[in-house]
């Protein structure tokens, strides 16, 4: 996998709304810009790609964190029919015991 492959395939998966992973992109393409910069050659280039790569993890533990949180937590409408779900449905149980009663 080349690095241009590495980098697009982080880049389809942030999102542009949100600030935390604009700012991974950002230190991604600064990896890539040093690295282009530098040339493979040069032995400088090593300190200077690890150093920026280096920013890049550090900003992407905290979009991990972020987004693992995110998921644990889980999507709000499914949390909200969830916790509504069984006080209708035991409603609709009641009502249904109620109308049998009462017609026999």
């Amino acid at each position: 996998m080349t690095i241009g492959e590495t980098r697009y395939r982080i880049k389809l998966r942030l999102n542009k709304m949100k600030t935390e992973h604009i700012e991974l992109e950002r230190l991604v393409d600064a990896v890539v810009d040093q690295y282009n910069a530098e040339g493979s050659n040069n032995p400088k280039m090593r300190e200077n790609v690890f150093a920026a790569i280096g920013l890049a993890t550090n900003q992407s533990r905290t979009v991990l964190k972020t987004e693992w949180e995110r998921v644990k937590r889980g999507e709000e409408q499914f949390n909200s029919l969830r916790r509504w779900l069984a006080p209708i449905i035991l409603v609709f149980m009641i009502a249904f015991v109620a109308a049998i009663l009462l017609t026999a």
